[in-house]
């Protein structure tokens, strides 16, 4: 039984260090093969669906309003406005932000939050004054991109001619197959992460279609195939074709990076012929198939190995 016991325990030990060693393997725009552990997250934003937990906003909001009236702490109150906003009771939430302005001028948080109130309700330019109010309050807050959300603001009040990479984020990245662009290392790390905080935020509020989101997503996926991997870009890529982005630049850079990761691609039947990677969710679907399969095979390795233990085990007991 002793032995039975130790067999388990090694089983523990053993299995999951064979996954924790898992690599997935990708390159960068510039050929750079990179290993990453699999399952760590990339530069691809996501926003939250808040109509999922609806009951629980609405409980939740429920909650900060009581709070707010027993305690008399202001950021039970601005949060009872921010779950307004996720359940989309925008005018409500504008008039609680307004409130609390009155009762406690000054706040950062008040700022952002009536600036983005009114930016969901199309008025722009009143959500213009209040975000730049916000960055004057605390320029670091939102990890230092809320000139960003600025920029936005500014273009969408200016008109689409003002929808450009140099207009929104100072810079491009040419018209190549592949990205081209004098920033270092770390300003692309920079500015990726200011596009990807700004994106996170703008997506679960705005769905497909939208030329702004669309533009930034595809220059994410320009600085991510530098910065991350080319998995990454085409990652990113595909979310900018569902918010409308679509160019032959961006085509053609799919068809090279998808080509560089040796994924299998199928043309769509489209005049550009641009192509689509088996799985585009940030970690590659034949690499994490191979990788997961490979783990596979040595736990039915050490199944095997206790199975053949076991048996002669019970054949000397029966002995």
């Amino acid at each position: 039984m002793k032995k039975l016991l130790l067999i388990f325990v090694l089983l523990g030990i053993l299995v999951p260090a064979s996954f924790a060693c898992l690599n997935e393997t990708s390159v960068t725009a510039t050929g750079k093969e990179v290993f990453s552990d699999a399952g760590l997250p990339t530069l691809v934003p996501k926003g939250t669906d808040f109509t999922i937990n609806k009951s629980s906003y609405e409980k939740q909001a429920k909650q900060y309003l009581e709070y707010w009236k027993e305690h008399g702490n202001v950021s039970y109150y601005s949060d009872y406005g921010v779950h307004l906003v996720y359940l989309g009771r925008y005018e409500e939430a504008k008039s609680v932000f307004q409130e609390i302005e009155q009762l406690f001028p000054g706040r950062y948080a008040t700022a952002a939050n009536i600036g983005t109130v009114y930016e969901l309700l199309g008025q722009n330019d009143s959500a213009l004054y209040w975000i730049t109010e916000s960055v004057r309050i605390n320029p670091a807050a939102h990890d230092s991109s809320e000139w960003l959300h600025v920029n936005i603001l500014k273009a969408k009040i200016k008109g689409e001619q003002f929808i450009t990479s140099e207009f929104l984020i100072g810079t491009s990245f040419g018209t190549d197959a592949v990205p081209s662009t004098d920033l270092t290392e770390q300003q692309l790390d920079k500015l990726g992460m200011a596009i990807y905080y700004q994106l996170k935020e703008r997506m679960s509020f705005i769905k497909p279609k939208e030329p702004i989101v669309a533009l930034l997503l595809f220059e994410l996926g320009n600085i991510t195939s530098y910065t991350h991997t080319v998995a990454n870009a085409i990652s990113n890529y595909k979310l900018a074709k569902e918010y409308g982005y679509d160019n032959l630049v961006m085509n053609a850079r799919w068809q090279r990076f998808a080509s560089m990761h040796n994924e299998v691609v199928d043309p769509l039947d489209t005049d550009q012929k641009e192509i689509y990677p088996p799985d585009a969710t940030g970690a590659m679907g034949s690499t994490l198939s191979t990788t997961n399969s490979g783990a596979w095979i040595m736990f039915g390795l050490l199944s095997l190995v206790i199975g053949l233990v076991l048996v002669g085990y019970f054949r000397r007991r029966a002995k």
